[in-house]
């Protein structure tokens, strides 16, 4: 079965609470027991995906289409949260745009987005931020929070609501 033959029978097969962002099952061919419960689980990226008919589909993918009828190529969690999949928390987005809502990278040692560490001779710390692919180096800080504060400030002004500290 293809993507396009999957989501015709979305409607049919799955319920989707906007105000909560849950999908349940409206039918299940091959476990009944399952009709009425909450579609899906979430995988290890931390994003909730459902199978219909053997393919599998992002959950707010598939809770965007329900509502607009489309796919945006992207779709972008406001909140940041990956299993928040309320409509009024989803958008669409670019790649730029939903490169900049996301958190510090889990191997960023000063736990701020867009801040480094300069090393042990100059102790300080450098703040940067990409702008269309370009590195644009924000000056350097005693703190990381003064460095995670012009980050902030510049971050807001690239990216606008898409800007995530």
């Amino acid at each position: 079965m293809t993507n396009t033959e999957a989501l015709a029978l979305a409607h049919e097969m799955l319920s989707y609470n906007q105000e909560t962002g849950i999908f349940t099952r409206n039918r299940c061919d091959q476990r009944k027991d399952l009709v009425g419960k909450r579609a899906g689980n979430v995988n290890n990226r931390g994003y909730r995906a459902i199978r219909i008919c053997s393919v599998t589909f992002l959950e707010h993918r598939l809770a965007w289409w329900m509502v607009h009828g489309f796919m945006p190529e992207f779709i972008d969690h406001k909140n940041g949260v990956r299993d928040d999949n309320r409509i009024s928390n989803l958008r669409p987005a670019n790649r730029r745009q939903n490169n900049a809502n996301k958190p510090a990278s889990k191997n960023n040692s000063t736990g701020f987005k867009g801040v480094v560490f300069r090393g042990n001779r100059v102790k300080q710390y450098g703040a940067c931020i990409s702008k269309n692919g370009k590195v644009i180096h924000l000056g350097s800080f005693d703190t990381p929070e003064a460095a995670h504060h012009a980050y902030v400030s510049a971050a807001k002004e690239i990216f606008g609501e898409f800007a995530h500290d």
